[in-house]
């Protein structure tokens, strides 16, 4: 969850903060678009490495307990388990990636291209998101806020430079 949110509202800031900062009109259809390719590119991301990690953990244990085990129609059955659960989670990272990005986007489009607001609203969000992964993680919530906010002032700089939405 956590981490498509975050993927689409830093992902959202690199390709639209120009338009955001410089006031730029960005109709709600291209909001959508932008939050809809920002979200496959995360959920598909997050299936490969999610599915290559725990196949890589699977083969790797199995070979410790029992070589001859790796052929088995069991290891099938594990096999097609592990796929189905990074289908669901690269299904959540989709969901949530579309949501994240949409954040900042549909704020901007919605509410008379105020850049304030916008911004505001996602640099909110990228603190709630280090509330939760700060309890999640039974680490330091404000160390997870001030990451996770100075990873979106870097991608609100880096995209204002690099202009791709214009």
């Amino acid at each position: 969850m956590a981490i498509g949110l975050i993927d689409g509202l830093i992902t959202a800031l690199i390709i639209a903060s120009n338009a955001i900062l410089s006031d730029l009109s960005m109709p709600l259809s291209a909001a959508i678009r932008i939050s809809g390719g920002s979200s496959m590119v995360g959920a598909t991301s997050y299936l490969v490495a999610e599915y290559g990690e725990k196949r890589t953990d699977m083969v790797r244990i199995a070979r410790h307990l029992n070589p001859v085990t790796l052929k088995s129609s069991k290891n099938r059955s594990v096999q097609m388990r592990i796929l189905l659960e990074s289908i669901l989670g690269g299904s959540v990272a989709l969901s949530f990636g579309f949501i994240g990005a949409m954040i900042p986007l549909a704020f901007y489009s919605l509410f008379g291209m105020n850049p304030l607001i916008s911004i505001s609203v996602t640099f909110i969000a990228l603190s709630l998101t280090g509330l939760y992964m700060g309890y999640e993680a039974e680490g330091s919530a404000l160390m997870w806020i001030v990451a996770l906010d100075t990873v979106g002032i870097l991608m609100l700089i880096l995209g204002n430079y690099l202009r791709i939405f214009q």
